[in-house]
């Protein structure tokens, strides 16, 4: 049995362009520990890589309740072994989102405001 956060990672087959994207099953024990519901960002944590992905639910049996489909990208950028484990998160808050949500309501981006956010952009945050 895995640990209540932790998945076995399988490859989906699913071209996503460049975006990160999972599949989690609905009864995903994830799922109900973090509260995660579609398009959610969810961490993905291997022993060798982390990245950000958008999150899509799946109510038929195509992913298992113990399991997490990557796309094609997220495959590539985790480059894990099929049915390795990988652990689950929220992000933590992007500090650089409050200087869009400033621009949003009209202050002036300072250049060190601007490369924060260019890039988090730049490393899929």
């Amino acid at each position: 049995m895995t640990h209540a956060l932790t998945l076995k990672l399988i490859r989906a087959g699913i071209d996503t362009q460049q975006e990160p994207v999972i599949y989690l099953h609905t009864e995903s024990p994830v799922c109900r520990a973090e509260g995660f519901t579609a398009r959610s960002r969810v961490q993905i944590t291997t022993s060798s890589a982390q990245i950000i992905a958008t999150l899509n639910i799946v109510s038929n049996s195509w992913v298992k309740e113990d399991e997490v489909a990557l796309s094609e990208v997220a495959w590539r950028l985790l480059k894990p072994k099929h049915g390795e484990l990988a652990k689950f998160s929220h992000p933590k808050a992007i500090d650089s989102m409050s200087y869009v949500r400033g621009k949003l309501y009209g202050e002036t981006l300072n250049t060190t405001q601007a490369e924060a956010i260019i890039n988090d952009i730049h490393q899929g945050h």
